[in-house]
């Protein structure tokens, strides 16, 4: 009986999504790495949605026939007449405000989430609430879960795994409508998630309906194309052609937007943009690690650059010798970053760095050397700022680097 509730495009979409899902698992699986991303892939996939019913099960409650028992006895009723087995887990949950319920599977196990503000919108008429239990008991109905991990891959091609997903949608909603009993509880149910428990019940259906006439426009159809649902005023339309044929005329989507239409996934939902994501992360990660890269090649160079000035210098280790015992070299970072300052600003401006010191801050730092009985050195060859101060039969350096700022200091 369920499986008539399934429309024409579900099953040709789920064929080309098995056929390229079976493709792609295959490809990681031929090779001993594919392996490891697949089960990567798997683990990470089972573990996102485990996490899920975990916080299901703790902030949600349990529904049973002595808590709620009016809204567990229609999900037990609408199980049975769909041909379920056993009667999923029902859970209801507070959602400040937002109008959902959902079908979700974990390790065999089957659950409905349904959001309470949704159920209390539905309170005046239980019809409507049993079109929004039918439509998420057929989703375990009609296997979609059962298939969902599998399949993920198909998310991959543009508008395949989105079309599938809004295919589904539709055949939930002919399931739905069997379980309301009547089109007008089917399509008020509809017209709750578009408008809200009061001012869906107050529409005018029949203008509702004609509403989708309004979305066959360019923009329209790329926001459709990347959707997991249909446009709503579409699936009611769909169910008043289901039950009294060509009543409404539903327009065609345009045929301009579907080549433009996955670059703007992304702006529409995760799924959508799940190839252009990936995408965007690996060029993310590559603009992030090749300049770091280039940054570490820049600085190994600078430090062979200063091993070799003045025939090389010993790294300092702290209790070796004391440091500076003519004075503190530390009181020159200050002007030692001045004078880069003044140095990186000429090279920008010419692209080389300056040999002579021709700038105030140049003057203190030299000042500041004659001070302390210090030697000042601008090197525009490795472009770099040195103080030295003697250290017995050796000297100590500070110095700094025009390019990158980084302070340095040694013996030599």
């Amino acid at each position: 009986m369920v499986d008539g509730f399934r429309v024409k495009s579900e099953k040709t979409l789920f064929v080309l999504s098995v056929i390229f899902s079976l493709l792609a698992w295959l490809a990681l699986v031929i090779s001993i790495a594919g392996i490891v991303y697949a089960l990567f892939i798997g683990f990470f996939l089972m573990a996102a949605h485990a996490i899920y019913i975990a916080h299901v099960r703790g902030q949600g409650v349990l529904l049973s026939t002595s808590q709620l028992p009016e809204i567990y006895e229609r999900v037990e009723s609408i199980s049975q007449r769909f041909g379920l087995p056993s009667t999923p887990e029902v859970y209801v949950m507070e959602s400040g405000g937002i109008l959902n319920a959902m079908a979700a599977k974990l390790f065999g196990r089957q659950f409905v989430i349904i959001y309470s503000d949704l159920i209390e919108a539905c309170e005046e008429n239980p019809g409507q609430l049993d079109f929004i239990i039918g439509h998420e008991i057929a989703h375990h109905a009609l296997g979609h879960l059962k298939w969902h991990l599998f399949i993920a891959p198909s998310f991959l091609i543009p508008l395949l795994g989105t079309a599938y997903s809004r295919a589904r949608e539709y055949s939930c909603d002919l399931a739905g409508l069997e379980a309301a009993g009547s089109l007008e509880n089917a399509t008020r149910g509809l017209a709750i998630l578009a408008a809200g428990g009061k001012l869906g019940n107050r529409l005018n259906m029949d203008e509702y309906i004609q509403q989708v006439k309004n979305v066959r426009g360019f923009w329209s159809t790329i926001y459709e194309l990347n959707s997991t649902h249909p446009y709503t005023a579409k699936r009611v339309s769909a169910l008043a052609n289901h039950k009294y044929p060509e009543t409404v005329k539903v327009p065609g989507k345009n045929p301009f937007a579907y080549p433009l239409a996955p670059f703007f996934g992304a702006a529409v939902s995760p799924a959508a943009g799940a190839p252009f994501i990936a995408v965007a992360i690996v060029g993310i990660l590559a603009s992030i690690a090749i300049p770091q890269y280039l940054n570490y090649v820049n600085k190994a160079n600078e430090s062979a650059q200063m091993e070799q000035m003045e025939g090389g210098y010993d790294s300092y280790a702290q209790g070796e010798e004391s440091l500076a015992p003519t004075g503190e070299l530390y009181f020159a970072d200050d002007n030692l970053r001045s004078v880069r300052e003044w140095a990186f600003r000429i090279g920008q401006e010419t692209g080389e760095w300056p040999c002579e010191g021709i700038d105030p801050s140049v003057e203190e730092l030299s000042t500041l050397c004659n001070e302390q009985g210090w030697e000042l050195e601008i090197n525009c060859n490795d472009g770099y700022c040195a103080v030295y101060a003697p250290l017995g039969e050796r000297v100590q350096y500070r110095a700094i680097w025009f390019g990158t700022g980084e302070l340095v200091e040694g013996v030599l």
